[in-house]
């Protein structure tokens, strides 16, 4: 254990509610390991530790991590892991009365407390929760906390000893940009949702720190868009006809408040779910007739949904490969029998399908964006030819669309691209991964036999998903929030390690955003490492009792939330020179600085 994870791991060592808070690659799982060693051999006979991780992929990578670091450290030790459908087929009360470590996902620990397998959590003398910045609205880790901190509250405890928690993140987030004051704000709101006055980071061990993480060089490239694309004008006059159609059935507009949706936008997808949604609860006297009316907007809307994939493909990839998803996409229709509406539907796609596929083969000019691209890339393999790239992109589409694109260029098919996209739906033209395909792309990509040298994803593998190979990152239109940004930069683990962003310079939403990412994640650094104030280190160690006498159908989280809210409102006039080694009974959070 290196000096700075020991320096991590220091708080929970006392047996204090922390959250850890220090870069992707550092090893917090090292940390956490660590934590769970310690928790059991002072506890003893009665702990149990549960491990819980957001996302199955992630399960599966720290339960396999936790069976082989405790078979070689200690193997009495008796661990064991719950996921997804596994908690309807396996006992939690018996997984938990027969084992010591419990690594779950969280899900699995709402649905045992619901249904009456686990009483309280009293049951538990230790909660580690990974990626913590999730602790927010209805999320499973808000609702495990809630539960806690209404157990914390009952005078029904009787004595009971709720377990310690402990959260692991890279970035505790901000919520909602504006300012230092509001990025204070939702760092004391998690911690209040977690029951934790310290947020333990690395201040003594930096320069260790530094020797294990470093910090990747950026740069931006924005990019003209075509400045003609017949496609686009064929693809709205199809999408405008559907739309029309649609009105003749019902009233669409009424259906949804969504306005000023473009085509080939986020927001028209929006429309679209929103359109669906509202289907589903219609209701109209004649029965037949709804179901007639339902049927055929549900048609009208998947068309749409589809045209507008198409759009979104050809601004960020081939015009070829925006035909070729519809195509599938109308074969498929045709292929399930399709009725009346669906071979108007179909008509429309055919009429134009000669003049799509001449613009698709013929001599336009290729998207720009994909220029730059095939350029940073064949320049970054020709400097370094062991480089390993994950290129982030926005739709599972595009991820394939990107694929073929790279396995037909003469200059880049050596690359052997890997897709990694989520599970998907079934009634998705994209099914998705399984775990398998999933972990066998990852084991190609860490090969060192070269087998795929760029991994295309989505945001499955922005947060979690430990890739220490890569030493390029391309966000190919791509825009996290603060926390994927932090995780994103914190992957890029050799030392020449570089973050590209591709933009369109026309529509510059996306490089706006990534640089107001950039200040908010400087901002939520300067957050931590700065001292919080002193009313609201104070009033932070009564925020439980104060709510006491408030009304019972108040949540949990919102009295702590005022109650926070309140302390942070009256700082403002005060001194904010407390220093950053306050004792923990008088701090929300350990000030410590932050260097990543």
């Amino acid at each position: 254990m290196r000096e700075y994870q020991r320096e991590l791991a220091e708080p929970v060592f006392q047996g204090k509610n922390t959250v850890i808070c220090a870069p992707t690659g550092c090893g917090k799982t090292v940390v956490a390991l660590a934590i769970c060693e310690h928790h059991l051999k002072v506890k003893g006979k009665g702990a149990k530790v549960v491990f819980m991780a957001t996302k199955v992929d992630v399960f599966n990578q720290q339960y396999k991590l936790f069976q082989d670091h405790f078979q070689e450290k200690d193997p009495d030790i008796r661990i064991d892991g719950l996921c997804g459908n596994q908690g309807d087929q396996l006992s939690m009360k018996v997984v938990m009365e027969n084992n010591d470590i419990i690594v779950l996902t969280p899900q699995i620990l709402v649905n045992a407390m619901a249904g009456g397998e686990i009483p309280s959590l009293s049951c538990f003398s230790l909660l580690i929760l990974d990626e913590c910045h999730n602790t927010t609205g209805k999320h499973p880790y808000n609702i495990i906390m809630t539960s806690y901190l209404d157990a914390k509250l009952s005078k029904e405890q009787n004595g009971q000893h709720l377990p310690q928690i402990v959260g692991l993140t890279a970035s505790v987030g901000i919520g909602s940009f504006k300012n230092q004051s509001e990025a204070e704000n939702n760092i004391c709101q998690l911690c209040a949702s977690l029951d934790s006055r310290i947020i333990s980071t690395i201040h003594t061990n930096t320069d260790e720190l530094q020797s294990y993480v470093h910090t990747p060089d950026k740069e931006f490239f924005l990019v003209e868009k075509r400045h003609t694309d017949p496609f686009i004008r064929i693809i709205h006059d199809i999408m405008a006809k559907i739309e029309g159609l649609a009105k003749t059935v019902y009233n669409i507009e009424s259906l949804s408040a969504i306005e000023n949706r473009d085509y080939g936008s986020q927001k028209y997808e929006q429309w679209i779910v929103d359109v669906q949604k509202k289907c589903r609860v219609l209701q109209l006297k004649d029965q037949e007739e709804e179901s007639r009316v339902c049927r055929a907007l549900y048609n009208y809307t998947e068309h749409l949904r589809k045209y507008n994939d198409a759009l979104i493909i050809n601004e960020d990839a081939r015009t070829k490969d925006a035909l070729d998803y519809l195509s599938v996409f109308i074969q498929q229709v045709k292929n399930a029998g399709h009725d009346e509406t669906e071979q108007r539907l179909t008509a429309y796609f055919d009429g134009q399908q000669g003049v799509l596929r001449g613009l698709s083969s013929g001599g336009q000019k290729e998207n720009p964006k994909l220029d730059m691209l095939q350029y940073i890339l064949e320049e970054q393999y020709r400097q370094n030819d062991e480089t390993k790239s994950v290129l982030f992109v926005r739709t599972r589409a595009l991820a394939d669309a990107l694929k073929s694109w790279i396995e037909e260029s003469d200059s880049l098919k050596f690359l052997k691209p890997g897709v990694l996209i989520g599970r998907g739906h079934k009634s998705s033209q994209l099914t998705g991964m399984t775990l398998n395909s999933k972990k066998g792309v990852l084991d190609s990509f860490k090969s060192f036999d070269n087998q795929s040298k760029i991994l295309i994803a989505t945001s499955v593998a922005d947060e979690g998903i430990d890739i220490p190979q890569c030493n390029l990152v391309l966000m190919y239109e791509y825009v996290g929030n603060v926390v994927k940004m932090v995780q994103v930069r914190g992957n890029q683990s050799m030392h020449q390690s570089i973050n590209q962003s591709i933009n369109q310079s026309i529509n510059y939403s996306a490089s706006q955003s990534q640089s107001i990412n950039q200040s908010a994640s400087h901002s939520v650094s300067q957050s931590i490492s700065q001292p919080v104030s002193q009313s609201i280190n104070q009033s932070a160690s009564q925020p439980f009792s104060q709510s006491a006498s408030q009304s019972a159908s108040q949540s949990v989280n919102q009295r702590v939330s005022q109650s926070i809210n309140q302390s942070i409102n009256q700082s403002a006039s005060q001194s904010t020179s407390q220093s950053v080694n306050q004792p923990v009974s008088q701090s929300i959070s350990q000030s410590v600085s932050v260097s990543w």
